[in-house]
């Protein structure tokens, strides 16, 4: 079970609330780290992922799963962010509906591990040596003072076959007790990758959050269909790690397991920076579209980007909440998202706006259209920039290459499709006393919009 939420704050600008950093690829491995943690899921069992993801990053998440050849028949949509108990909850109430048994591995889809089938040993011996009515915390050995990670005091001269007793969690620490706690033995930082079967989380939940587990229950029989998801109505939940919600008060029945390769959660500058640096990536200029971060020997971060370029020592970025607090409250929440906006047919982004103009960059997606719509308010003229663009206007179909143009009036009836195997790349000029999101009618999708 994949835990894919998250609100793009921590690694603020080259993460954004619309693009968090699981659906980035920081480390310049040549996948996402979802689509990484999506692999590393395969090589422990042959049973598809089950994910659980934010509403907001629905056609994101789509995008990257259809990349590595995966439906999202198993995701779990939440209508809103309500913290990791919910998520856990929702997975679990799911599988324990048809295999209360089965075993549920809660996974980050974030972090980077350094030996997959190393990895996958170690949870596959976890798995074999648990008790249906037991759960299993997974722990590594703290090579540093890090006070942004959580710890675990496990009891490892107590030991079944690699499994170890819990007796206690610490929040975490601030600077220095995280020193204390690294140079004394039993502790580790807590990784939040935990194992058991469904029907034991959820009674584990019944026992200790009453009140979230009947939310819960009401939420999964109220679910709704959304586009091909299944989507939870979650804004009376209250917000809870799982945790504070239930693990902390069960640790006396908890057992942990030392996870015996390189774990990151890579979730300040500071790790990031840290983990690139024991990839060999000392050097650094990392693209994502126009996006591009630099380091300018260890001291200095750059980042340029569409809407922004910061300049900051790295010293100062630790903690990235107080610069998105401060855009928040002045009224610069536009910065906290990148200009790309994802639609289940491609993207766009709005390249400039003045009054009565708005261009935008489309981005179609090979074998993908978009809506067959219209515009009340609106004239849209297109230029193809790369690909070929197949045209229906009015009825009438027609091809576009690199070049050639067209005008879509007011109240044209018109939809843009890309056969190619290549992405198509169009700019559209909008003019028009009113350039709304919207205005617009749709007549017929592929992902029932218009209904």
């Amino acid at each position: 079970m994949i835990l894919a939420g998250g609100s793009g704050s921590r690694l603020w600008p080259l993460s954004r609330q619309n693009l968090p950093k699981q659906f980035i690829d920081p480390l310049e491995q040549g996948e996402s780290l979802l689509q990484a943690t999506v692999r590393r899921a395969k090589v422990i069992s042959s049973n598809p992922p089950l994910f659980v993801a934010n509403q907001e990053h629905r056609f994101l998440l789509k995008h990257q799963l259809s990349e590595i050849g995966i439906g999202t028949d198993n995701v779990l949509l939440e209508s809103e962010a309500k913290n990791t108990a919910s998520s856990v909850l929702l997975a679990a109430l799911d599988v324990a509906s048809h295999s209360p048994d089965s075993y549920i591995l809660i996974m980050p889809s974030d972090h980077f591990i350094s030996d997959d089938q190393a990895f996958a040993s170690q949870i596959i011996n976890a798995k074999d040596n648990l008790g249906i009515n037991e759960l299993c915390l997974f722990g590594v050995a703290a090579s540093s003072a890090n006070p942004n990670y959580g710890y675990l005091n496990v009891d490892f001269s107590v030991s079944k076959s690699g499994l170890s007793s819990l007796k206690g969690f610490i929040e975490k620490p601030d600077c220095e007790e995280a020193k204390v706690l690294v140079n004394e033995k039993g502790f580790s930082w807590n990784s939040g990758i935990v194992l058991a079967t469904a029907g034991y989380i959820v009674r584990l939940f019944e026992k200790h959050q009453t009140a979230l587990t009947k939310e819960l229950r009401l939420a999964c029989h109220r679910q709704e269909s959304l586009f091909d998801y299944r989507l939870f109505n979650l804004s009376d939940v209250e917000a809870l790690s799982f945790d504070c919600a239930v693990l902390e008060k069960e640790k006396s029945r908890v057992l942990a397991s030392l996870l015996e390769v390189e774990w990151d959660d890579i979730g300040t500058w500071p790790s990031l920076i840290e983990r690139r640096n024991k990839l060999g990536l000392n050097e650094m200029k990392f693209g994502r579209g126009r996006s591009q971060l630099y380091l300018t020997g260890k001291d200095v971060v750059l980042v340029k980007d569409d809407d922004l370029v910061m300049v900051a020592d790295v010293d100062r970025l630790s903690d990235m909440s107080t610069i998105t607090n401060h855009l928040a409250s002045t009224d610069q929440l536009s910065l906290l998202d990148c200009l790309d906006v994802f639609r289940p047919w491609g993207s766009f982004k709005v390249l400039a706006k003045g009054e009565g103009f708005l261009v935008k960059e489309l981005s179609v997606f090979p074998g993908q259209q978009i809506s067959l719509q219209s515009h009340e308010l609106r004239v849209e003229n297109w230029v193809v920039v790369s690909g070929s663009a197949i045209v229906f206007l009015d009825g009438a179909r027609s091809t576009l290459v690199v070049g050639e143009s067209l005008r879509v009036g007011v109240e044209q009836v018109h939809r843009l499709l890309n056969e190619q195997s290549e992405m198509l790349r169009i700019i559209e000029v909008q003019t028009g006393a009113s350039l709304v999101e919207s205005d617009i009618v749709r007549y017929d999708d592929d992902y029932l919009r218009h209904l």
